[in-house]
């Protein structure tokens, strides 16, 4: 991209006219979908204040229940002509700017998310305060299309290990997370149980998430009801992510449905990737139990000759001889 194109476009996106404002960010969309582009897109920082601003837009949020359409934009989307600058109307006709607005917010989100697949551009990304609160601000408030982008956005930001500090300071991250996978959309719960699995290979987040049980309940309705094999994949892996932090076994044991969805799926005889998980996650589970067994035995002195993983006593109440 040559610098005195980014310069004419940064100021097209200030610009009055919303549908000059519109063709400028619908330009910076095409030049974002060039890989050598993003990165240099994502390191200017007047380029991406302009952005952010322009994404910044007061609008009502639609019903999201709409499975046709698709992170990749392969399937049928209800505002794929406002990715078009042709006709008049998609731009937005000059008594209201609303029709040019949604479609340089539009833009903007696919610019997004072009730059978060590239590791460079990622790492800017995070980096960037006023975007990072503002995606957590707008996620699951836009159309349709513009929700399942977002957290597909997130979902890439969380791909880069060396993202993880700057992803602890960005506030109410999982509570954007947890709204994602209580989506009515099958696209944005599978994006935010990815996001959730990249966080939960972090040892901080995944106390994090433990201590604040804000999606442990949803986890436990992908891996149970989800019909999308990528979801109840997504699911497992977290909880096996999260099962093996001991601080987490209390909230994952008391948390409903958790425990049940490993068990069903532990004992089901397709010997999947998702049984194997399940298994795994349960063994950790046992593990801990077990250590905790051993130092409350080890405080009160108690000793079971030959003991495995349990004495296999019973105790009743109050029996009569």
């Amino acid at each position: 991209a040559n610098p005195n194109m980014l310069s004419i476009l940064i100021k097209g996106v200030d610009d009055p006219d919303p549908r000059e404002r519109y063709n400028s960010c619908y330009c910076i969309f095409l030049l974002a979908k060039v890989e050598e582009n993003r990165t240099i897109i994502a390191n200017d920082d007047n380029m991406m204040d302009q952005l952010v601003k322009v994404a910044n837009i007061e609008g009502e949020a639609e019903d999201d229940f709409d499975d046709e359409i698709s992170v990749d934009g392969s399937l049928n989307q209800r505002f794929a002509n406002l990715g078009s600058p042709s006709g008049i109307r998609q731009q937005g006709a000059p008594e209201t700017n609303e029709e040019s607005d949604r479609g340089c917010r539009l833009s903007v989100m696919k610019v997004f998310l072009a730059i978060s697949k590239v590791k460079d551009g990622a790492f800017a990304m995070v980096r960037h305060t006023d975007l990072m609160n503002l995606l957590v601000k707008i996620s699951g408030t836009m159309t349709a299309e513009e929700n399942i982008l977002c957290a597909a956005v997130f979902t890439n930001l969380t791909r880069n290990v060396e993202n993880m500090d700057a992803l602890r300071h960005v506030p109410h991250l999982l509570v954007t997370v947890k709204r994602g996978m209580n989506s009515k959309n099958e696209e944005c719960r599978k994006c935010a149980c990815l996001t959730l699995q990249n966080l939960s290979c972090d040892k901080q987040f995944r106390r994090k998430i433990g201590e604040t049980e804000y999606n442990l309940p949803a986890l436990a309705s992908h891996s149970l009801k989800s019909h999308t094999p990528e979801n109840q994949l997504a699911a497992f892996n977290t909880i096996r992510n999260l099962a093996i932090e001991p601080a987490n076994m209390p909230v994952i044991l008391g948390s409903s449905g958790i425990a049940a969805s490993l068990m069903n799926e532990a004992i089901k005889k397709d010997d999947g990737i998702n049984q194997y998980l399940a298994a795994d996650s349960l063994a950790a589970l046992s593990q801990w139990l077990d250590s905790v067994a051993d130092t409350a035995m080890e405080r009160n002195e108690i000793e079971i000759k030959d003991r495995t993983l349990a004495s296999l006593n019973v105790t009743t109440w109050n029996q009569w001889e």
